[in-house]
């Protein structure tokens, strides 16, 4: 990343810059913000005032040489450098909980992190987490969100105990199945935003099963469109469509009675199912075992 445009640095000028940019604060509330689209909502989780989380994020941009975020009327979205230092910030932020996780086991502290794409946090995890936390009062459980194949990645160095995994994006079946879903294109409702050129869509960040498969049926059906939201988080995704400020992909459970879905008849094909894949450490805690089996029993039941 170049930090600054054509202009040498002295050492003190360099070094202030690397803590701007490592400084977890900074990147905690521009990860915040991205993922909400809004410095008022971010401000508001953070318990500060929007000012003040403006000022950190003006602070992160001068050190970046760059501008990282840009307001529309959809609300904040990353530049594309924006989109580079996401990523990386993400990293930076797991990497240092795992940290953390590693030091208080070496303490005697006990924890399970758990690996998973956002939208399938409420659908496979949110059903267990009250009785996990009563059976394992000692064992603080860690959700690393995160996309599939960054997932896998995680898992295979072991930085995760469990991975809950999408298995079209990594294209591997194996693991145990554990949730299976209808994919759906959706639009706002009592709209028509569907028949315009360029077609606005709402889709994942570059390397996304679901944002190729969009691309793909749009380019042979010759259909003009453009990127109107970019965001790995399932929740932004669905805020747009909401909002009637794109078309987009969703899983069925995330389409609101606000939302239709588009069929043959709109010009739109049947998306294919998202399919859920668990893969565990061969060792697991007592918590981690508990886990695996209710995910199980879950999927035992649904396909009832």
């Amino acid at each position: 990343m170049r930090l600054i445009e054509s202009q040498p640095i002295d050492l003190r000028t360099f070094f202030n810059i690397i803590d701007v940019m490592f400084d977890q604060d900074l990147l905690r509330t521009f990860v915040r913000i991205v993922d909400s689209g809004s410095f008022a909502a971010t401000a508001e989780q953070l318990g500060r005032t929007p000012s003040a989380v403006s000022m950190q994020m003006k602070r992160l941009e001068e050190a970046a040489g760059r501008r990282l975020l840009v307001r529309s009327a959809h609300g904040v979205a990353p530049t594309a450098e924006g989109e580079t230092l996401l990523i990386h910030a993400r990293q930076i932020l797991e990497a240092h909980e795992a940290a953390f996780d590693a030091m208080m086991a070496a303490r005697g502290g006990k924890s399970l992190i758990i690996g998973t794409p956002d939208m399938y946090v409420k659908a496979l995890l949110q059903p267990h987490l009250a009785e996990f936390v009563r059976a394992f009062p000692e064992t603080s459980l860690h959700v690393v969100v995160d996309g599939s194949s960054e997932l896998l990645r995680r898992f295979d160095e072991g930085a995760l105990h469990l991975a809950l995994l999408t298995e079209y994006q990594i294209n591997d079946d194996r693991g145990d199945l554990v949730y299976s879903e209808r994919g759906l294109w959706a639009c706002k409702r009592n709209t028509d935003i569907h028949k315009k050129t360029p077609l606005p869509l709402a889709l994942a960040f570059e390397g996304s099963h679901y944002r190729r498969l969009a691309q793909d049926f749009l380019r042979r059906h010759k259909r003009i469109y453009r990127i109107a939201v970019a965001s790995n988080r399932q929740h932004a995704i669905q805020a747009a469509i909401d909002a009637g400020a794109a078309v987009g992909l969703l899983p069925e459970s995330w389409l609101l009675a606000s939302m239709r879905e588009l069929k043959q008849a709109d010009g739109f094909f049947e998306a294919p199912p998202l399919t859920v894949r668990m893969r565990a450490k061969k060792r697991l805690s007592a918590a981690g075992e508990w886990f695996v089996d209710r995910l199980r029993a879950s999927q035992a039941e649904h396909a009832r």
